[in-house]
């Protein structure tokens, strides 16, 4: 595949199996298979690590999985 991520496993537990969302030079979005039971989630990737961008994106999320109430929300 094009995309590098596609075919991988993160974190022992996350196939990474197709590109949902590539609009951000700083992230992407996958469609992802949790092995752990079989089910799709999506998994946002940082692309690269600087403390400012990750302290942004942690508070992002932590905002967004404050408002969203779903049984699929992997805090």
């Amino acid at each position: 595949p094009l995309d590098r991520f596609i075919g991988q496993t993160i974190a022992d537990r996350y196939e990474l199996v197709d590109c949902l969302d590539s609009s951000s030079p700083h992230s992407r979005v996958y469609k992802a298979l949790d092995k752990s039971d079989q089910t799709v989630k999506a998994v946002k990737l940082l692309l690269s690590y600087r403390e400012e961008r990750l302290a942004s994106f942690l508070d992002f999320a932590s905002r967004a999985k404050n408002q969203i109430k779903h049984p699929n929300l992997a805090a």
